[in-house]
């Protein structure tokens, strides 16, 4: 998170994200909206909608489609108004990430925002692509179980072949971490109880 003073917000968020190098994703109440068919009710500044429009194109940002609705915050009284406020931004790099990116909002109960959640939606969106590295080719128990594989799938068909591999790939690496003193888990654990010692110990070098 990025606290940005709101006095020349765009440009400080600009030089921000220039600085960054790296994909990201901005979300908020940008307090504007892009276009005059995001807001009912109410004048919209041109102006403000220009500044808006170019800060997200120049940046290549992707604004995605909201799911549901088309505003996300809502005034009531003798002159209702509602406006598309709230939204994220992806970096065109973030969102090859994660291709299968929506925006949806849940009902506001007592605010006058709508709350946007950003997930992905997996339906139709594809099989997850399956990453195989070259190095596990190396480990003799590997290359066995493929070669099994490969003999229980013969004349079965390429597409077969590989749904199999992909399972039985799954299977050895879950196999392999589980087994492995210096797996993910093991490592946090040992980095949890290392910071709870160093908030009591007056000398960290001890410990590291």
């Amino acid at each position: 998170m990025i606290a940005l003073r709101e006095e020349n917000f765009s440009l400080q968020l600009e030089a921000t994200l220039d600085g960054l190098g790296i994909p990201v994703v901005i979300g908020g109440d940008f307090n504007t909206v892009r276009r005059a068919e995001e807001k009912v009710g109410g004048p919209a500044c041109v102006t403000e909608m220009a500044d808006f429009e170019n800060f997200i194109q120049g940046r290549n940002l992707i604004v995605l489609p909201l799911e549901g609705s088309s505003y996300t915050w809502f005034k009531g009284g003798s002159s209702s108004t509602a406006c598309r406020l709230d939204r994220f931004l992806l970096s065109t790099e973030f969102l090859a990430w994660f291709p299968c990116l929506v925006q949806s909002f849940f009902p506001r109960s007592l605010s006058d925002h709508y709350p946007v959640l950003l997930g992905e939606n997996k339906v139709g969106c594809g099989p997850r692509p399956f990453k195989w590295f070259s190095h596990w080719s190396e480990d003799r128990s590997y290359a066995e179980m493929i070669n099994k594989v490969c003999a229980e799938c013969k004349n079965k068909g390429v597409g077969i072949l590989m749904k199999k591999v992909k399972v039985a790939s799954k299977e050895w690496v879950s196999k392999v971490h589980s087994n492995d003193p210096e797996n993910v888990a093991g490592l946090e654990n040992r980095i949890e109880k290392l910071e709870q010692t160093a908030l009591v110990a007056r000398d960290n070098s001890e410990i590291l």
